[in-house]
């Protein structure tokens, strides 16, 4: 009679252990559910800058690496191209006045290309006329930046723009911070 009881405690015991276990289990996989989800949409976003004028483009990235971007850095557009055929980044800081393919070709090929076109494109360019901003829109850009910029207002309209919509399996989320 006692061992019986004993053997029924256990049986109990073992129940909700197992309940627990099985429980914290489903815990842990749902926060490491919501930190690969919070990774995903804000954390290790690969921005692509290119930019000729060396100084700056490395200053861009030390920026940008600090606030939590992936960087990678291109001296024109066809280097960018190239890049993009392997590797989609998530935004991409396009000078406009650049050797062998400038921002506005490039951009005109990025926004051609079917797995590239929804690319956010900030242009940041010394090209301040009201003419070349209203090109700079028309064939694609998302915003213009004239040069100097301060490195405050590009993070808040890089920012802006990543996170207008998410793409999480398959279906569109609005981000409201």
């Amino acid at each position: 009679s006692y061992h019986k009881k004993f053997t029924i405690i256990d049986t109990k015991l073992f129940e909700n252990i197992r309940f627990f276990v099985k429980n914290s289990l489903i815990f842990i996989n749902f926060a490491f559910f919501q930190w690969k989800l919070f990774n995903t949409l804000y954390m290790n976003k690969l921005i692509a800058i290119a930019e000729d004028e060396k100084d700056l483009s490395e200053i861009l990235s030390i920026n940008l690496n600090q606030e939590g971007y992936k960087t990678k850095i291109f001296a024109n557009g066809i280097e960018l191209l190239n890049f993009c055929k392997s590797v989609i980044p998530d935004l991409i800081l396009l000078d406009i006045m650049m050797p062998k393919l400038d921002g506005i070709e490039t951009c005109k090929l990025i926004r051609k290309e079917s797995k590239l076109q929804d690319i956010p494109i900030i242009f940041i360019t010394a090209k301040s006329a009201e003419s070349d901003i209203v090109v700079g829109h028309e064939v694609g850009g998302n915003d213009y930046l004239i040069k100097p910029i301060s490195s405050k207002v590009l993070v808040a309209k890089i920012k802006r723009l990543l996170n207008k919509t998410k793409n999480i399996f398959g279906a569109n989320f609005l981000i409201l911070n």
